[in-house]
């Protein structure tokens, strides 16, 4: 999910440039010569803002690898059941 974030951050501005004026000279005063910079900018900022909303609130799990690593077996119980709802059904002694 965070690969695909950054790579919509960075695709997002380049396509917003599409209705920019070619030739800015002959459009001196044209918000989209003068002012537009700045959304273009300001875009990514709005997707950075919705990724952290959504890892501080939805997504609050740590990667299952580290959860085993720090011995936290009942967390990652918990998250594989909500991930796998098949995982419910597996014996609870395998690891």
């Amino acid at each position: 999910m965070n690969q695909f974030m950054v790579a919509l951050g960075i695709a997002i501005p380049a396509w917003m440039t599409i209705p920019v004026p070619i030739y800015p000279k002959e459009h001196p005063d044209n918000f989209l010569v003068t002012q537009y910079w700045r959304i273009i900018w300001a875009w990514p900022f709005v997707f950075s803002a919705i990724q952290v909303t959504l890892m501080l609130t939805i997504f609050r799990y740590d990667s299952p690898v580290d959860m085993k690593a720090w011995g936290q077996k009942e967390k990652l119980r918990e998250f594989n059941k909500k991930c796998y709802p098949d995982y419910a059904d597996k014996d609870e002694n395998d690891d």
